[in-house]
């Protein structure tokens, strides 16, 4: 499923996206640049792609790692153990694993 999400704008600092059932987002027009922290809805083995369709550079994406602004459950693992930014037009694919408890960043295409 396909999901055009409005809630991530980059008017906050810091994000928790909400996907519901979709495998692919697309977000809305950033406004400035922002942080995801977290993605709810994780179980175990799930995929997720994000789409950051924006054309101004300036607008970019940060992934943050293991963010505490984010409930255990919604936070972030990257392959780097550091924060990842998705450029304009850029993509970044998730699994989600139990276990960890955790998103995995498994692939980022500034």
């Amino acid at each position: 499923q396909h999901l055009n999400d409005t809630g991530v704008t980059g008017s906050s600092t810091n994000n928790t996206l909400n996907p519901s059932n979709a495998v692919f987002v697309k977000l809305g027009s950033l406004s400035s640049a922002c942080n995801l922290s977290g993605i709810s809805g994780g179980e175990d083995g799930r995929f997720l792609i994000l789409y950051n369709p924006t054309t101004n550079t300036f607008n970019d994406l940060t992934i943050k790692h293991d963010d505490s602004n984010a409930t255990a459950a919604n936070r972030i693992y990257t392959t780097t153990g550091a924060d990842v930014v998705v450029d304009a037009r850029g993509s970044v694919m998730f699994i989600y694993d139990a276990e960890a408890d955790r998103w995995v960043v498994i692939s980022v295409n500034p």
